[in-house]
């Protein structure tokens, strides 16, 4: 490129550059741009349920406490997804595109987003 030329060009776009109305906050802003972390509500659940086999690909990660009384959402696993309107019924099916959100079922307790406990009764489902 000939020095006539590069200089040309670089006036060019100093001068676009400079009419352009872009603020340097625009570029460099102390703002968080990740969205925060919703608070979990349990006791909203309901509908279908797909297992995912990673953390990462599930909506909420659950523990499953062995005693009924200490998990915070008790669960009523239904026979059809027509019947899980309130919030504990939960209907497992094996398609993901057919659930209205995802679990995965945390090994170590402490790292779940909410705990359940399952139950054989309806009349018990729901929050504690």
């Amino acid at each position: 490129m000939k020095p006539f030329a590069f200089v040309v060009m670089m006036v060019m776009l100093l001068g676009l550059a400079s009419s352009m109305s872009v603020s340097s906050s625009t570029f460099f802003s102390l703002e968080p741009t990740y969205l925060p972390e919703q608070q979990v509500n349990p006791c909203e659940l309901k509908g279908a349920v797909f297992v995912e086999k990673y953390r990462n690909y599930a909506d909420y990660s659950i523990f499953i406490e062995e005693v009924e009384a200490f998990g915070k959402l008790k669960i009523f696993k239904e026979e059809a997804a027509i019947f899980a309107t309130e919030a504990g019924y939960w209907y497992f099916t094996d398609q993901r595109g057919f659930a209205d959100f995802t679990i995965y079922i945390e090994q170590t307790k402490g790292f779940e987003n909410f705990t359940i406990s399952f139950t054989d009764y309806r009349s018990s489902a729901g929050c504690n």
